[in-house]
């Protein structure tokens, strides 16, 4: 017998400081990014670094570039026509290629988004996919609202922010560093002196312009985790409504539900419109400081050398300082330099702005993953405390199940039965029954290890061991045949040594056997919620259990929708194959094949005991008969008032 830990619940935790760019979201962006990228020669790094490589080429080609618009504008002042026209063709022929580049910067961009997000879902959907993780978030933790947004929008949010980021960042490194030599070399070819006071006004512009960006900066990262919060809270709202269309339509809440919409679309448009005008003069600052102040300084780095240039120096490099045209290839080479290192230097500083909204990002994709390792490991955050918070109970692994002075508390600390105690061996077959919300399913939930055991003991069966149907039966996507063997695959199947013709027998236990000609054999693939009815459904979940044949099978009033002739069929098949049975029902049908009774009375008692299934039958009976009877004992009273009265009147 193995023994298993049972989860805590803990108060609601605080999330301050989620957006910032700090310490914490260099952490968690680090985590991130070993699950991005496992190696350096992993397919995701390989990817990074062709990125990287095609963006320096874009530096090259650019200076390329800004030299040939540099000639073409010596041969106009000039007036040479034909070299002009030869410098133009030139200029031509690198656009194939600049161009070329520019989409291969693209298609990588978007090729190392795409990577980066892979690997980070193949990472959180098996989190999410194992131990149950699916449920518990949503059902004993609050901290997530919307675990399919996080899932989807916000993972490829952070992706694709974190591959823009990257170029943002990379390219304007490069340009700064490729330009600034390019820009030093061609001053000196020209015998110029370029000396320490440009580049002291242009780092220095480019420091204190950061600085005054980064005060003035509102906080974009809380504001975009904010947004997305928002966005979650309306989706949940839509699918809310989708999923409770039909009772919603028919008690015609279709005005109050519109109203819940409205709310949460006008939530997030009141952020959106707050957020809009915090970046109105965010921007108006941030485009002075790198439009106007900073041409004024680029204007000043090229006119300084020219200012104090060296004739001697100017002779010797062999250029007539007196040809115009010269000169004017020589400033426009410069200015377009200048513009381009201007341009790189804006770009790396608005990357603030986007750095402060991937922090946001990964502010929701870390929390995520948080969450997904506490629940795993049983640890879970509720909104309230309550006595039960920090109780465990111990839960083992056996070949029988046993409650042992259990608590059976829902995760909102609701107490429905405060000790239960029972046990039930193999071939005992327990028959549940009680009021709503009287801890029926709460106690299915203990024993599936999908609610913490709060105190007492639990044993119970391995997990392969114990299946459970409920009223509505879940249908996977996929074909007939894995319907029935969910959630094996057709190997497993096979390693079982099932045949198609064994599923065939199985089906024709329960008369079912004729939807597999009629769908189109056992490959047919359908929407089968749609196209198969209740009973059908029903008959197909218990197929699924006889083709498993579990120890213990938990059955939450999983025939209510067949006949009495099928549901015989479906517990005499089950007993057949010597699955123990464990039937939540208040059809009185189902009592023959059981033989143990927990009965709860919906105020935290319950009664547990042997089932004489004939002699309960047989009161039963007799009560309805008393009840008929007593039904008619007013109007036979009644009518013998007004006998006794005619009487004394003819009296």
């Amino acid at each position: 017998m193995t023994t298993e830990t049972t989860g805590t619940v803990r108060t609601m935790e605080t999330t301050g400081g989620m957006g910032e760019v700090d310490r914490r979201f260099l952490g968690e962006l680090w985590a991130l990014a070993k699950v991005a990228v496992p190696s350096v020669g992993s397919k995701q790094a390989l990817l990074l670094m062709a990125h990287t490589a095609a963006l320096g080429a874009r530096t090259l080609l650019s200076i390329r570039v800004a030299q040939q618009d540099a000639a073409l504008v010596r041969n106009i002042v000039s007036g040479r026509k034909r070299q002009f026209f030869l410098e133009l063709a030139k200029w031509l022929a690198l656009a194939v290629p600049a161009t070329g580049c520019n989409a291969l910067i693209k298609y990588l961009e978007d090729s190392v988004a795409l990577a980066f997000r892979s690997r980070l879902v193949a990472h959180f959907y098996s989190a999410y996919t194992a131990d149950e993780t699916y449920y518990r978030v949503d059902n004993m933790d609050t901290r997530l609202d919307s675990a399919d947004q996080c899932l989807t929008d916000d993972i490829a949010s952070f992706c694709s922010n974190l591959a823009s980021l990257w170029s943002q960042i990379s390219k304007p490194l490069l340009d700064l560093l490729i330009l600034s030599l390019t820009l030093i070399a061609h001053a000196r070819s020209r015998g110029l002196k370029p000396g320490f006071i440009p580049a002291i006004l242009g780092f220095g512009a480019m420091f204190s312009t950061g600085r005054i960006l980064r005060w003035a900066s509102p906080p974009f990262g809380a504001m975009v985790a904010k947004q997305a919060a928002l966005e979650g809270a309306l989706r949940t709202a839509h699918a809310r409504l989708i999923s409770s269309a039909e009772e919603i339509a028919f008690q015609g809440g279709h005005a109050l539900e519109a109203s819940y919409l409205l709310t949460a679309y006008y939530s997030l448009a009141k952020h959106l419109r707050f957020l809009f005008k915090e970046r109105i003069l965010y921007n108006m600052l941030e485009g002075f400081l790198l439009k106007y102040v900073w041409s004024a300084v680029g204007l000043l780095m090229v006119a300084i050398p020219s200012f104090n240039a060296d004739e001697s120096a100017v002779a010797a490099s062999g250029l007539d300082p007196d040809d115009v045209s010269m000169r004017t290839e020589g400033f426009v080479f410069a200015k377009k330099m200048l513009q381009s290192l201007a341009d790189a230097a804006q770009r790396l500083l608005a990357s603030y702005k986007q750095l402060k909204e991937l922090a946001g990002r990964t502010a929701r994709v870390s929390h995520m993953s948080k969450v997904f390792s506490d629940v795993a490991d049983g640890v879970y955050v509720k909104g309230d405390a309550s006595e039960w918070t920090d109780k465990r109970g111990q839960v083992e692994v056996g070949e029988y199940i046993s409650f042992d002075s259990v608590p059976v508390v829902t995760p909102t600390g609701d107490v429905l039965v405060r000790e239960l105690t029972f046990a039930i061996a193999p071939g005992n077959h327990l028959l549940i029954t009680g009021p709503n919300g009287c801890g029926k399913s709460s106690l299915f939930r203990i024993l599936g290890g999908l609610w913490p055991c709060h105190g007492g003991a639990v044993v119970k069966p391995a997990g392969t061991q114990l299946f459970y149907i409920p009223q509505r039966p879940y249908l996977s996507l996929g074909n007939l045949r894995e319907q029935i063997i969910y959630p094996d695959s057709v190997e497993v199947m096979a390693g079982k040594g099932v045949s198609d013709d064994d599923l065939v027998e199985l089906m024709a236990r329960l008369s079912v056997d004729h939807i597999v000609a009629r769908e189109g054999g056992w490959g047919a693939e359908q929407a089968w919620d749609d196209v198969l009815s209740s009973g059908e459904k029903q008959c197909i979940a218990i197929a699924r259990l006889l083709y498993h044949r579990p120890k213990f099978a938990i059955l939450d009033e999983c025939s209510s929708a067949v006949s009495y002739e099928i549901e015989e069929a479906m517990y005499a098949s089950a007993k057949a194959m010597g699955i123990t049975l464990l039937t939540v029902t208040h059809r009185s049908s189902l009592w023959k094949y059981h033989n143990r009774i927990l009965q709860f009375d919906g105020e935290g008692g319950y009664v547990f005991g042997p089932l004489d299934a004939e002699g309960r039958l047989a009161l039963r009976k007799e009560k309805v008969a008393i009840e008929g009877q007593l039904i008619d004992a007013p109007r036979m009273q009644q009518r013998l008032d007004q006998l006794d009265a005619l009487l004394a009147a003819a009296t």
